[in-house]
């Protein structure tokens, strides 16, 4: 369900004007579901973009990841053990990471080793080959964790991994079953 209104009609002063609710996970196939709401109540708070100690963090994101809006030096604090500030992860207010949690996507692979990879630190699998990032990154055999099939052969890594062939050498590739068993 996606709401759009006028700012006019809340007293919006900044950002996106949109409410979005979604349904996430799990999912059975063929089968339908239902969200109802009986009640639904929203809050403006008229100084969430405010930023009290000049720290580059809006008050909304300290209080939502556990922050002081008063002291400025935890805009520099790397509370998760990640390699990565409150402010890097604040990330401009896209994309954000969690500062509070080494792994914001619970993949096993930190916040800073996804973005050096170039992998979605919100997704547990970013290329949606169902392996996740960081047993691609760092599986035996290994694969490239943006690609569904790291060496373009036309075998997706999932697959070459479960027969057994290497996802990252072209010349391995999965054999053909026809269909056949022969016994002796």
């Amino acid at each position: 369900v996606i709401l759009d209104f006028p700012a006019t009609n809340v007293l919006a002063s900044a950002g996106p004007n949109t409410i979005e609710l979604s349904r996430v996970g799990p999912f059975t196939p063929s089968v339908g579901y239902w969200v109802q709401f009986d009640y639904a109540q929203l809050e403006a708070d008229t100084n969430a973009l405010v930023d009290a100690d000049g720290d580059g963090l809006p008050r909304w994101w300290e209080v939502d990841n556990h922050l002081s809006d008063a002291n400025a030096a935890d805009a520099t604090s790397d509370k998760d053990g990640d390699g990565r500030t409150a402010w890097q992860e604040f990330n401009g207010g896209n994309n954000s990471t969690n500062p509070n949690r080494a792994d914001t996507d619970g993949d096993g692979l930190n916040d800073s080793a996804e973005l050096a990879a170039g992998t979605n630190p919100h997704r547990v699998d970013t290329d949606g080959d169902a392996i996740s990032d960081f047993d691609e990154v760092n599986g035996l055999p290994a694969s490239n964790p943006l690609m569904v099939d790291s060496d373009s052969d036309g075998a997706p890594d999932s697959l070459e991994r479960r027969v057994g062939t290497d996802p990252l050498d072209a010349a391995s590739v999965p054999t053909v079953f026809g269909g056949g068993i022969g016994i002796h």
